[in-house]
């Protein structure tokens, strides 16, 4: 039996995450409800075309309050805060808003996923990095940070575990499609499509979340750039003592080949932009980018913050549906 899915929020993540969802058709997940302030009509033209993206092909038609989505229909909730259980939800996601997560669990919903730092997150979690420490008794409300810093992470674990890492600082380059901590960053104001913008981040602070014994020495900086999607992260790490380029390199292809399969990937390819729109993985690494200065290294990690993020919230569904008490 399938686990029960509800999206709460359709804009870009949540329509990115409904397509994301059907095109794997994970056999143990299943759409049932969406909550959006816009009726099923718009957000059926919405998932048809995608400018970032291109147009999506899978039958969509509109039937009353449902998304007919292929042989599936989708319920659309309008009310600010639905009753997810009315809705046969089993499973909600906050795609982008504020929850009450507590007031979800006490309604009946069985676990809810929030997309970004949630305080009421028992744990933050993504598959590939630290799903050993999922208990779904005790973890019910499960957080996934942004997607430079599981990319930051994916690059920082490998090298943790290989050398050990002093410190590090993380720089965020992301398109004109990335969130900030600060919105109200006068920065912002200013046209994303002609400028370089420097951005608040928490990337640091959330590399710090996903591995603990990291926690305190991870630093970070954003930058907007004038891309439409993808990012690119650079780690700049201080070990305890000197690697080559060859050893990181080896390093990094063994967890991309090992632990981190799925999650990170690496290339002996020049590497631009363009080349990871689309991918499925949450970090590309360039081999040919790595550096080294005795104890001091650089590492570029390549990612889509839409689609390869979301394929890490669709593995940790997955997870959690299959663990589900009582199934």
């Amino acid at each position: 039996m399938r686990a029960r899915i509800g999206l709460d929020g359709m804009d870009r993540p949540g329509r990115q995450l409904l397509r994301t969802l059907v095109d794997r058709d994970d056999p143990d997940l299943q759409i049932v409800a969406v909550r959006d302030d816009a009726p099923a009509s718009r957000l059926a033209a919405r998932l048809r075309h995608d400018s970032t993206h291109g147009a999506w092909d899978h039958r969509i038609e509109v039937v009353g309050d449902h998304l007919g989505v292929d042989d599936g229909t989708i319920r659309v909730l309008r009310a600010e805060r639905p009753h997810w259980p009315s809705a046969d939800v089993e499973i909600v996601v906050a795609t982008g808003r504020a929850v009450d997560a507590p007031v979800l669990l006490d309604e009946g919903v069985a676990s809810v996923v929030v997309l970004g730092e949630s305080a009421d997150a028992d744990l933050a979690l993504v598959p590939g990095l630290n799903e050993d420490e999922y208990d779904a008794t005790r973890h019910r409300v499960l957080s996934v940070p942004s997607a430079a810093a599981v990319c930051a992470a994916a690059v920082l674990q490998p090298l943790d575990r290989a050398f050990g890492v002093v410190s590090a600082s993380v720089t965020a380059l992301g398109g004109r499609h990335s969130s900030t901590a600060d919105p109200d960053d006068p920065r912002l104001l200013r046209d994303l499509a002609v400028n370089l913008v420097p951005a608040a981040s928490r990337v640091g602070t959330e590399v710090g979340v996903l591995l603990p014994a990291l926690e305190g020495r991870v630093t970070g900086a954003a930058l907007r750039v004038p891309v439409v999607d993808t990012g690119l992260v650079e780690v700049t790490a201080r070990l305890p003592a000197p690697a080559t380029v060859g050893q990181l390199r080896r390093v990094l292809r063994t967890a991309a080949d090992g632990p981190g399969k799925g999650l990170l990937t690496s290339t002996d390819e020049p590497t631009v932009s363009r080349d990871v729109l689309g991918a499925a993985e949450s970090c590309r690494v360039d081999l040919g980018t790595v550096r080294s200065c005795g104890e001091l290294v650089v590492v570029q990690g390549w990612h889509d913050p839409e689609v390869g993020h979301l394929h890490r919230v669709a593995d940790l569904l997955g997870m959690v549906a299959r663990l589900l008490p009582g199934r």
